[in-house]
């Protein structure tokens, strides 16, 4: 569980929501270059192809690529499973290679439908992952640095573009069925019910933090300052001042137009100590002096709108279609593929 977030975490959240969906195959365009899973093929000639999903064929690569992601997600979630145990029924090892199928299906999915509901690449959109393209290439320090980083990532420029692109379609298919014109676009009675189902709420807040810049703990005099102020804070709010202005006062939030005054959040996404104080307000409640390892919060909780989680009702609806898409896609796997020892490769991948 988090702490609230942040003026510069919300924006970086911001900024980086778009990229949240492809989870490990993306490449951030703003990363440095540096090495994570290596095999790629950048210029070593034609590769095998090692599975058929659909009508695309996977090659050497990028299936080597599903599987290891799919091996180092299921490793570092959970660790305490073990190469040869079962998962209901399953061999850990066939449910990494069906997870990492259940994948490449979902990428080819989002490509077909794509084309069907008219959400194809804008030549607007191509202009901008050209140019972003461009400016990695140039961050890297040239083509064949690029191509180096993109080998040392078990990467090539062919899948490098295809992930990217895909996180554009993904946005294309939601903006046509989600968006304001969308035709499966959410009634405003059907995300009340998405987020009471869920448990949203609303809150305002000012934090009196009691760490500093490195996250250490300030002193017991610089502590007890902050929650002076705590208590000065709380007491102007109960008396009838305006919470907001507070606020701007205190520094919990600012006026700044991009950076809302409240923060919507459900059931296990806050440090408990200010999540239990948040959920036991009314509406236009103010808490107590709440004091968490992050310092001391006073709470307002708001009313909740909505219209603030359409994009997470849409994520959650186009995922629950991704999902019936992808199980629609047949697949055939060759010889390789099966003959793959997960185990090995991963602990080669690992220990090179």
């Amino acid at each position: 569980m988090v702490a609230p977030l942040s003026k510069e975490e919300r924006m970086d959240k911001r900024k980086l929501s778009c990229l949240i969906f492809i989870l490990v195959a993306v490449i951030s365009l703003t990363a440095g270059c540096h090495g994570g899973i290596s095999g790629g093929n950048n210029g070593a000639g034609a590769e095998p192809v090692l599975l058929t999903v659909g009508d695309r064929d996977v090659v050497e690569s990028e299936a080597l690529y599903f599987l290891l992601s799919s091996a180092k997600l299921m490793r570092t979630s959970f660790p305490q499973i073990y190469w040869g145990d079962v998962i209901e029924g399953t061999p850990v090892t066939v449910f990494i290679k069906e997870d990492a199928i259940g994948a490449m299906k979902r990428y080819h999915a989002i490509h077909t439908k794509a084309v069907e509901l008219s959400a194809s690449l804008t030549q607007q959109q191509r202009t901008v992952l050209e140019a972003e393209r461009a400016k990695f290439v140039d961050l890297c320090g040239g083509e064949d640095a690029f191509l180096s980083f993109l080998d040392a990532e078990g990467l090539t420029a062919v899948m490098y573009d295809y992930f990217n692109e895909t996180t554009i379609l993904y946005a294309n298919i939601k903006e046509s069925l989600f968006g304001e014109n969308g035709s499966m676009r959410a009634a405003p009675e059907q995300l009340s019910l998405f987020a009471q189902e869920r448990g949203y709420i609303r809150v305002s807040h000012v934090l009196l933090s009691t760490l500093d810049g490195s996250r250490g703990k300030l002193s017991d005099d610089e502590a007890e300052r902050q929650r002076a102020l705590a208590v000065e804070f709380h007491s102007r709010a109960e008396a009838g001042e305006d919470f907001f202005s507070l606020l701007d006062e205190y520094g919990g939030e600012t006026n700044d137009p991009d950076i809302p005054y409240y923060i919507d959040f459900q059931p296990g996404a806050m440090v408990d100590e200010f999540e239990q104080a948040a959920y036991a307000l009314k509406e236009n409640e103010i808490s107590g002096i709440v004091e968490s390892f992050y310092g001391f919060h006073v709470i307002k909780r708001l009313p909740f709108d909505p219209e603030a989680i359409r994009d997470v009702h849409a994520d959650y609806e186009l995922n629950k279609l991704l999902t019936k898409w992808s199980g629609e896609i047949s697949h055939a796997e060759s010889d390789e593929w099966r003959d793959i020892d997960i185990k090995a490769l991963y602990e080669q991948h690992e220990n090179p």
